[in-house]
């Protein structure tokens, strides 16, 4: 379903948790809350998206995917980002893939629905993995006496470009279409000495 807007949500009984409200061109609204996942009825979240003027919303237009012999989620300067194939058995690597695809503008809902993943499989828990564990990458080899593919395990989260001095989530959300709420969980505001 092409989405029209998207909005981030902020939990009003869990702090520091947000979810994505989207609105389709037929003006079809869905959320990422469980209320609305499990019960598809409206919820308080699409409520409030619906409040905000049109300017609140961020737009960014899903890039498109394609699959390629990548170590990782690649952006290509079309707008297009190059995707690895995913190892079969190897839940490590799909949090990754599913981590980087939403960082990079990809909404959840096409995430789950490209790989068919159940909506248990949630972008909190896929996130709290990143964090213990790092995102786990394909490591190409030349040499043919090891294996075709080896994996690195990479720690830290990476941005899509450095933060601004004083810059808050939002303002770095707008500037680089980074998701809100990961802006909001790895950007701090410098506070002024």
């Amino acid at each position: 379903m092409p989405h029209a807007e998207s909005f981030s949500i902020a939990s009003n009984s869990k702090p520091g948790l947000c979810y994505t409200v989207t609105r389709s061109q037929a003006n079809d609204w869905q959320c990422t809350c469980p209320h609305w996942t499990y019960g598809r009825t409206e919820c308080a979240h699409i409520r409030t998206a619906q409040s905000l003027p049109a300017t609140k919303s961020i737009h960014k237009p899903e890039p498109p995917i394609v699959y390629a012999h990548v170590r990782e989620v690649t952006p290509q300067p079309d707008g297009s980002l190059y995707v690895p194939l995913l190892p079969i058995g190897d839940p490590h690597f799909l949090y990754t893939l599913c981590f980087d695809l939403y960082a990079h503008g990809v909404l959840w809902a096409s995430i789950l629905e490209r790989y068919r993943l159940p909506r248990s499989f949630s972008r909190d828990t896929c996130v709290a993995f990143i964090e213990q564990h790092g995102r786990k990458i394909y490591q190409f080899s030349d040499n043919p006496a090891l294996p075709r593919h080896q994996y690195q395990i990479l720690s830290g989260i990476p941005l899509p470009d450095i933060p601004r001095y004083q810059e808050t989530p939002v303002e770095y959300h707008s500037r680089t279409g980074y998701p809100l709420d990961l802006c909001r969980r790895y950007l701090h505001p410098l506070s002024p000495t």
